[in-house]
């Protein structure tokens, strides 16, 4: 058989399976990509007491979950660090880690009361992705009136097709618009229209985190 013929030959189904016996199909590998077994438990911040509200915070990467943790310590006019438990979700599988603690403490105490949500993370289990919307979802099936933000690179383009699949998972279940923007008197006592439930990566995230938890303790009244 001629060089060309058997170029011909391998391309195909057949070929590849009787004339390359030490080749292995990609198909082949399909039921044996590595999966993550065990699921980290989320990582404590700061413990001040059971009694004391909990934030959390999620990101793929761990720089970004380092700058928030280290922001909330400059908000004007408050002091996190003693008023609130800090934990964190990092990596690709952050989104599991947070379901998983939802799961293994199902009391109101232990659900969060303030949460910084990275929207999309890439990490799959078991063949299910989840996304920075859905751990919104459980969170608020927790706690209704958890405060939550997403952190999020992504322009609030609707056009984007993975900004619109995030927008209409979100308006399905709250009824609201992802982009929604509202008018506020920030801690500098400026005014500034902000969108209401999300905060950008270049945003100025100390001013955002602070009217954040502010919107946090307006529950409390």
């Amino acid at each position: 058989m001629s060089f060309l013929n058997k170029l011909k030959f391998w391309k195909s189904k057949e070929g590849i399976l009787s004339e390359l016996p030490d080749y292995e199909s990609p198909l082949s590998f399909e039921c044996c990509l590595p999966q993550k077994e065990i699921i980290d438990k989320l990582k404590v911040i700061n413990f001040v007491g059971d009694d004391k509200p909990n934030i959390l915070l999620m990101d793929d990467f761990p720089a970004m979950v380092d700058l928030l943790a280290n922001e909330l310590k400059r908000l004007p006019k408050m002091n996190i660090y003693k008023d609130f438990n800090i934990y964190a979700a990092v990596g690709e599988y952050a989104a599991f880690q947070v379901q998983q603690h939802l799961e293994d403490h199902k009391h109101f105490e232990q659900c969060f009361n303030v949460a910084l949500l990275d929207i999309t993370l890439g990490g799959i289990l078991k063949g299910e992705e989840l996304d920075g919307v859905d751990v919104a979802i459980n969170i608020k099936k927790c706690n209704h009136l958890c405060q939550i933000k997403f952190i999020t690179g992504h322009t609030l383009n609707q056009k984007n097709p993975e900004i619109f699949k995030f927008s209409q998972k979100f308006k399905k279940f709250t009824k609201l618009d992802i982009d929604e923007k509202i008018d506020i008197i920030d801690a500098t006592g400026h005014d500034q229209t902000i969108y209401k439930h999300v905060i950008g990566k270049n945003d100025n995230r100390i001013i955002l985190m602070h009217h954040l938890i502010s919107e946090y303790y307006k529950t409390l009244e």
